[in-house]
C-alpha cells in the first residue's frame, strides 16, 4: 500500500459524533472514542495500553489521546502490538513512536509502517523497529527522526 503523506486520512473509521483532536502525530481519539470505535469499554482501552497492546499519547490515563491510524476500518491495526513490543527497547517517547509508525520509509517503497501493516508484510515492519533498538535510538519528538531511523 503506497501512503503520501504521513496521517492517513482512510483509517478514521468513527461514527461522526466521535470527537476527534489534532496532534503533532495527526488526528487522534480520545479514550472513550476508542472505546466506541472498538465496541469495547473505556477500562478495556486503557488496559490495553497498560499491557502495550495500543499507543496511547500523554502522561495520564484522563488525558490519553490515541493516533487515529491504529483503527484502520474500525479495527486495530494488524500486528500493532508485535511491532509496539519490538519498539519497546528502543526508549522513544509516546509521540516519537507515533511518528515512526507514519513516516514515509524508502524500505516500504514509501509506505509509512502503519500503513504497510495495514496490508503488506509484519516482517518488513518488525525488522525496521529492530534496526531502531539496535542502533539503540534515545528519541525524543524535538530532536531530528532522521537520526531515528
Amino acid at each position: 500500500m503506497k501512503t503520501h503523506g504521513r496521517f492517513l486520512p482512510d483509517t478514521d473509521a468513527a461514527e461522526p459524533g466521535v470527537q476527534r483532536y489534532v496532534t503533532m502525530a495527526g488526528r487522534c481519539y480520545s479514550p472513550s472514542g476508542v472505546s466506541s470505535v472498538l465496541r469495547c469499554s473505556t477500562a478495556d482501552v486503557l488496559l490495553d495500553v497498560s499491557r502495550s497492546r495500543l499507543l496511547a499519547l500523554g502522561a495520564e490515563q484522563a488525558a490519553y489521546l490515541f493516533p487515529v491510524w491504529q483503527f484502520p476500518h474500525g479495527r486495530r491495526l494488524p500486528h500493532l502490538t508485535e511491532v509496539l513490543g519490538a519498539l519497546a527497547p528502543a526508549r522513544m517517547d509516546p509521540l516519537s513512536r507515533a511518528l515512526w509508525f507514519t513516516r514515509p520509509r524508502r524500505e516500504l517503497d514509501g509506505s509509512c509502517v502503519a500503513g504497510w501493516l495495514q496490508h503488506g508484510d509484519p516482517e518488513v515492519a518488525l525488522a525496521l523497529a529492530g534496526r531502531s533498538v539496535k542502533n539503540g535510538h534515545l528519541v525524543h519528538a524535538g530532536e531530528s527522526l532522521i537520526q531515528a531511523g
